[in-house]
């Protein structure tokens, strides 16, 4: 399974909870629903560096496939790799369905625009969970970190191995974790 539906598998693994009054951010990559950028934007964190990205033209379609193949490689983890077949299939989908360059441009203008969120942090009262990986080049873990240091009683896992995005492996990570979080058992 690919990081778009890791929390799938994480909620079929707890389905027998039929309301969580939790939060819970995981980091990911690529043409995922992303809860904001997953750092606090706060002055003591880096900010991604996407000054030297550069966007394919989406009309050329074997540039636009190796672009987001290039992009998985570049960014998963050591601990939870995927297959070259596997990240393209997954440029294939994203092709398919849609990929609109101004749209990434315009998240990320949000993004940093949006300035510190520290304060906004400050006010959440909700059980809030924060998981990333050490081996995340795009956002380093300190982000997370400084999340957690900013939302009181937040729960933290930094994940070994894990890279922006998410691969075949992790929900054995994180379910356990979120489950124990939220202090419920998980099914066999």
């Amino acid at each position: 399974q690919m990081s778009s539906n890791i929390s799938h598998l994480v909620l079929q693994a707890i389905a027998h909870v039929d309301w969580v009054g939790s939060i819970a951010v995981v980091l990911l990559m690529v043409a995922i629903t992303m809860v904001g950028m997953s750092s606090s934007g706060g002055p003591d964190v880096p900010t991604p560096n996407i000054s030297d990205v550069e966007m394919p033209d989406v009309d050329d379609r074997a540039a636009l496939i190796n672009y987001l193949v290039q992009s998985q490689l570049e960014n998963m983890g050591p601990g939870f790799p995927v297959s070259e077949a596997t990240c393209l299939e997954v440029a294939e989908l994203v092709a398919e369905r849609g990929y609109y360059p101004p749209g990434i441009a315009r998240q990320y203008a949000a993004i940093i625009a949006d300035g510190s969120r520290v304060d906004r942090l400050h006010s959440i009262e909700l059980p809030f969970f924060v998981i990333h990986g050490d081996h995340d080049e795009l956002l380093p873990h300190v982000c997370g970190e400084d999340i957690v240091k900013h939302v009181r009683n937040a729960g933290w896992l930094l994940v070994e191995g894990m890279g922006h995005d998410m691969g075949p492996g992790i929900e054995k990570v994180i379910t356990p974790a979120v489950a124990h979080f939220l202090g419920i058992g998980t099914h066999a």
